[in-house]
């Protein structure tokens, strides 16, 4: 993969003509629903399902941060989620108060998930218009309950089949089996094309490497780089899923009943 690939939007125009619905609703084994959104980035159902994540989102996602900065906490103040916590790190990470730190990471998760993007100038939504969004919540099919999601994105920089899952996120305290891997099968069931899915995870986050590992994601050495959305190297491994290379997704689509 090329370092950096600039526009055409040859894969966007495709998804374009042929999505016929850009919302719906999937079943697995009639315990589970997902429903599921593509839109842009200001959309107001995208936001009103990101805002009905937050809590959950918070929950899952702040302890890998946390984690990272432990171990590497010259990094905290080039994270989005954990540039607030800089002034608790000011006497070293030895004196710091990591539980307050913590909540201090989730308070910044809980912001991003609910923030009205619309309010940001034309400057900052301009470049990021294009961009499609995919989102699905799965739920218990009876009590309505959101388990987990899954946010991902296609840019006009994209090479055509390339989607970035943005975050995976599944309720620990219920350990539902395989449900995270349902959410990430769930891309391939809905849009068509899809020949890479890519990634970045934290390197201190061990337990996550070795899961999607086991699904068929393999280190990327040379990954892709979009102007307007960067991604460090030096903070975050990034991996790559080939349908080429690898069947375990699909087998677990399959799962997945279109409504």
């Amino acid at each position: 993969m090329n370092n950096k690939i600039q526009k055409p939007s040859e894969w966007l125009n495709f998804l374009h003509t042929t999505i016929k619905t850009f919302s719906g609703q999937l079943s697995v084994d009639k315990k589970y629903v997902i429903d599921w959104q593509i839109s842009d980035i200001i959309a107001p159902e995208l936001a009103t399902m990101k805002t009905n994540v937050a809590s959950l989102a918070g929950l899952v996602l702040a302890p890998a941060e946390v984690e990272f900065i432990k171990q590497n906490p010259e990094a905290t103040g080039h994270g989005v989620f954990t540039q607030s916590c800089t002034p608790l790190l000011e006497a070293g990470p030895d004196k710091a108060n990591w539980k307050e730190i913590e909540t201090m990471v989730q308070r910044a998760i809980l912001q991003f998930y609910t923030m009205d993007i619309t309010r940001f100038g034309q400057e900052v939504i301009k470049p990021l218009l294009d961009d499609l969004y995919f989102f699905a919540t799965m739920k218990k099919a009876r009590s309505n309950e959101i388990i987990g999601f899954i946010i991902c994105s296609i840019t006009p920089a994209y090479p055509h089949g390339d989607i970035k899952m943005i975050n995976l996120v599944v309720d620990p305290i219920k350990q539902y089996s395989e449900q995270d891997k349902l959410l990430m099968s769930s891309i391939l069931s809905i849009i068509p094309g899809v020949k890479r899915i890519f990634l970045g995870i934290r390197p201190t986050n061990a337990a996550v490497y070795k899961k999607y590992s086991s699904w068929g994601f393999t280190t990327d050495n040379k990954p892709l780089q979009d102007d307007n959305h960067q991604i460090n190297p030096e903070h975050y491994k990034i991996l790559e899923y080939n349908v080429e290379h690898s069947n375990v997704l699909q087998e677990c689509a399959s799962k997945i009943v279109l409504d």
